[in-house]
């Protein structure tokens, strides 16, 4: 982030959420501010791109940089199934 130019900030896309869609993604692209949802880290936009300190987590990172959350609209809940395993994998791809 040190490095980045720009002031519009950057949308960080977790590649473990197959179902994100793309209204999740406009939900955070229209705030003000850098946000997140609320009990989701990632996806998240941040608007700040300088970052004193190194952190070792996502949520150490948003907290430092003071990115507040936003609520996530039930009928999106499911976009944010996050996918670690094979178990998971078969859920999302054979509901």
């Amino acid at each position: 982030l040190n490095h980045l130019d720009h002031t519009g900030g950057v949308l960080f896309i977790p590649v473990d959420m197959p179902l994100l869609s793309i209204d999740i993604l406009r939900l955070l692209l229209k705030q003000e501010r850098g946000e997140c949802f609320e009990n989701h880290p990632l996806p998240a936009l941040i608007k700040a791109t300088q970052v004193q300190t190194r952190h070792d987590s996502v949520k150490d990172l948003l907290n430092a940089l003071d990115v507040s959350s936003i609520a996530l609209p039930q009928e999106l809940n499911k976009c944010m199934t996050n996918t670690n395993t094979p178990e998971d994998w078969g859920k999302v791809l054979c509901p």
